[in-house]
């Protein structure tokens, strides 16, 4: 018997879950060894501070009201996944895509950008911005039809310094042409 997940738009008392999976999908996803980040240079992120919290309260609170939309993953009332969307001027972005590595390959990831896609709407290109050696989440969005573009991404850059590199890839909705800049 599959274990139930429920998908649903973020509400109060969220955020505690959402930092918390946000923090150990990046504990699980972005160290590389190549590029010197370690573990403990992503510990130093601000992922469960008050004012994180505060920040993720006040975006749910207006959750699919203004320009921002985020949706969870929950199992047994667990966040266990959440994604997040920004409708902007010039294109809209799917921010964020983040399932707790016990949850990759169940279909929730695809269920999670599906509503993310949902609510950004067809009227402008999407985009997504991945961290350029993180060939699974590439590869997850080249099935959606998401394809990178020529666009130089910013880079996350740690409290430490180390920098992340990122690709932006561009879902393109009914022929919509542009780029955000």
């Amino acid at each position: 018997m599959e274990e139930e997940i429920v998908i649903t738009k973020a509400g109060v008392g969220d955020e505690v879950g959402i930092a918390f999976v946000r923090k150990e999908t990046w504990l699980a996803t972005y160290p590389n060894e190549k590029l010197g980040i370690t573990k403990a240079n992503i510990l130093e992120k601000d992922f469960e501070s008050k004012e994180k919290l505060e920040e993720w309260a006040k975006t749910i609170k207006e959750n699919g009201l203004k320009d921002r939309f985020v949706v969870c993953a929950k199992h047994n009332g667990k966040i266990v996944g959440f994604g997040a969307g920004g409708k902007e001027e010039c294109c809209n972005e799917l921010r964020a895509l983040y399932l707790l590595p016990k949850w990759h390959r169940k279909g929730i990831g695809r269920r999670l950008v599906e509503s993310v896609l949902q609510w950004l709407g067809k009227e402008k290109k999407i985009i997504v911005k991945v961290a350029e050696y993180n060939d699974n989440a590439i590869g997850f969005y080249k099935k959606f039809g998401f394809v990178e573009n020529r666009n130089k991404s910013e880079t996350k850059i740690m409290p430490s310094g180390k920098v992340i590199p990122e690709i932006e890839m561009e879902f393109e909705n009914k022929g919509i042409k542009g780029s955000c800049p």
